[in-house]
Parts: structure tokens; sequence; C-alpha cells
């Protein structure tokens, strides 16, 4: 059954469009696998289908009570769509069922940065991200924004050294 699924998912990455009604067809008969509903609602999502997307990884998340890529997603979508503390709310569900998942802080951090004004938490949920190892591309950028946001707070990193100083 893995190995149908990953042969599934392989297909879908090939941009092979039969594929989405076979991974439909694999997750009704498999209705206890997260993994195929959440990504039926990334393609839901990315067809623009939101009600559709979030029914998908709303399903998900009754199947998989600890996957926190579940919860990110629907944070993803509800931020896609403006709806900020909705967002909030499932990106703390994606780390509280798996506090080592590194995309959750950083999409917390950007929401809080940008759309819910709290540069404390949003500094607090970048370094979290950074410690998680979570670079992907965007580390350089997560550095510069923890280093704007300190300077903005006041505050210097702890590994901070003066020159001069005795």
């Amino acid at each position: 059954t893995e190995a149908r699924y990953d042969a599934l998912l392989d297909r879908l990455r090939a941009g092979d469009a039969a594929a989405i009604a076979d991974l439909e067809r694999f997750s009704a008969g498999n209705p206890g696998f997260a993994g195929p509903l959440l990504n039926l609602g990334l393609i839901r999502a990315r067809s623009g289908d939101e009600a559709g997307a979030r029914v998908l990884f709303e399903r998900a998340a009754t199947v998989c009570s600890h996957c926190g890529s579940v919860w990110n997603e629907l944070g993803v979508l509800h931020a896609q769509h403006g709806r900020f503390a909705e967002a909030e709310e499932a990106y703390q569900r994606a780390i509280a069922v798996e506090p080592d998942f590194a995309a959750a802080y950083y999409n917390l951090g950007i929401v809080y940065e940008l759309y819910l004004p709290r540069p404390e938490l949003a500094l607090e949920n970048y370094e979290q991200y950074l410690q998680l190892g979570g670079v992907d591309g965007d580390g350089q950028d997560v550095r510069k924004w923890v280093a704007e946001l300190r300077r903005r707070a006041g505050a210097t990193p702890t590994a901070a050294r003066v020159e001069g100083a005795q």
C-alpha cells in the first residue's frame, strides 16, 4: 500500500493528470491514511477550491492527530484568505502536536510580524525555526529578520561581544 501511494506521488510530481483521480480512489480505499487527504487538499488549494481543501485538511487532521503538516497547511490556507487569527491557531496546533515542525514556527513568525503585529512573538518563532535547522533557502532572510526585530526591540543577541569591553 505504501509503495502504491509513493508511486502515485511520483506520478503527481511528474504531472500525470490521471494521478489525481487515482489518488482520490486510493484515499477512498484507505480512509485511515492522512497523506492522500493532505495531498488532495493541496491540489484543491492550488486550484482555488478553498472549501474543498479545508474539508480535506480537516479530515486529514482527524485521521492523524499528530501530523503537524496538516495543521500547518490549514494555517497557510487561512492566511492566504486573510483569516490571520485562524492561521495563528492552526500553526499553534501544528506546533502543539509536532513541536519540532520548523515550518509552523516560520509561518507563525510571519503572521506575528506582518499581520498580527507582535514582533516579540515573531522573533521567538523565527528563532525557534532557525534552532530547529529551518533554512531551506529562507534561512538567510530569517536571520536578517531576526536581527532587524532584535534591533527594533533594542535587544542584542546573548552571544554579542562589544569590542574593547573589559
